[in-house]
């Protein structure tokens, strides 16, 4: 009876925990993410008399949003663990990072693990799902312009073209440096069965940690960006048409780091988890292979070929992991253009963490005190009378 009751009484305690810790992240998300916003906001005028140095200013108050989701992770004990290729070299140059997609906790482990990259967390240019659009992030990312992406066959060919655009326009325009791209197009577990069944009628392999890559948007990244690539789009082989105006002509895109994200026994991190301080796990395992553009074929076929080959390379990693605790970086043999980095733990700038989580606090309070509180007593006045 009493070792029951103990038992209860610890339940309880844990879910109070549990409770606190997601009131508290939830709090940090109103503070920055408001705050963030009203700052672009309040800096309009700069914008349009000195459009570059506004975007330089985004660039340092986005990368304080990242430090926001460091500190979830830092909070709940979770590391980021990091192998494969020694990224420093890369922080400046231009990159499309290619990422398996499992959970909704993907995205909080690339901000974590890209927030201390000097100014790579400020400079990304994300696509995502256009569901995200009305999430309280997905305020920000409209601001700052980060592309969504419709899915749907019916708006394939409408929204590459959009894509094109935005890329040739926006990622030139505001200095981006890397693109963060989930070529699966969702989440794992949502994928699994239609993939297993479009694998076995077109004689494509069937995996078990991913699903196959949609080739459709990382096609249009490199036709846009990629010097010697020249569009299908604009030569009038696909029904898209973009006119001269908006063709860019040039060398940006340099590099593709292809992510492999991987949790331990296969149990995936999430939001949720995140929030709560609930994962069982305490460590997110990230590997890193970056390959030169010009490795690339050139043709739509064997740009496919090209990415199943890197993902099924993912998934034979991944399946040594599992099976046998094999380290990622052992069963990744092949040979690339820079130097390995020494398997371990992310370490985070716990200074940066400290500053833009008072910046943002104080931010908020004064914006409160100056903005938001006037306008509640008005419309409370208004209400009144």
């Amino acid at each position: 009876m009493m070792v029951d009751l103990l038992q209860c009484m610890r339940l309880v305690l844990q879910y109070c925990r549990y409770t606190v810790r997601f009131s508290l992240v939830l709090f940090t998300n109103v503070y920055a993410i408001s705050s963030y916003c009203v700052w672009l906001l309040l800096l309009w005028p700069v914008r349009v008399l000195q459009p570059s140095f506004y975007w330089k200013l985004e660039t340092v108050l986005f990368k304080g949003l990242l430090a926001m989701v460091t500190t979830w992770f830092f909070t709940a004990g979770y590391r980021i663990v990091e192998s494969g290729d020694e990224l420093s070299v890369l922080y400046e140059k231009e990159a499309l990072l290619l990422i398996n997609h499992q959970s909704t906790g993907d995205v909080p482990s690339i901000m974590a693990s890209l927030h201390g990259r000097q100014r790579v967390g400020g400079t990304l240019m994300w696509i995502m799902d256009e569901m995200f659009r009305f999430t309280h992030f997905g305020a920000a990312s409209t601001l700052r312009k980060d592309f969504f992406i419709r899915q749907g066959k019916a708006f394939r060919e409408q929204q590459l073209l959009k894509l094109h655009s935005h890329l040739v326009s926006d990622y030139v325009a505001l200095d981006r440096k890397w693109i963060v791209l989930f070529p699966e197009g969702g989440f794992l577990y949502k994928l699994k069965d239609s993939n297993k069944k479009y694998a076995e009628k077109n004689n494509y392999p069937v995996w078990n940690h991913i699903t196959l890559p949609r080739v459709g948007a990382v096609k249009v990244v490199l036709e846009s960006l990629a010097d010697g690539l020249s569009s299908p789009i604009d030569k009038g082989e696909s029904s898209l048409k973009i006119s001269d105006k908006d063709a860019f002509h040039g060398s940006l895109l340099q590099w593709i780091i292809d992510v492999t994200i991987v949790y331990p026994k296969g149990d995936p991190l999430t939001l949720v988890n995140i929030g709560a301080g609930s994962w069982s796990a305490s460590d997110v395992l990230l590997h890193f292979r970056a390959y030169p553009v010009s490795e690339v074929p050139k043709d739509e076929e064997g740009m496919k070929q090209w990415l199943f080959q890197r993902f099924a390379e993912k998934e034979m990693m991944m399946e040594e992991y599992y099976r046998h605790g094999t380290p990622l970086s052992q069963t990744d043999h092949q040979k690339r253009l820079l130097a390995r980095r020494k398997d371990g733990a992310y370490h985070f700038d716990g200074f940066h963490v400290v500053f833009f989580n008072l910046f943002y606090l104080l931010s908020f309070y004064c914006q409160f005190l100056l903005i938001w509180k006037p306008i509640f007593i008005c419309m409370s006045h208004a209400f009144i009378h």
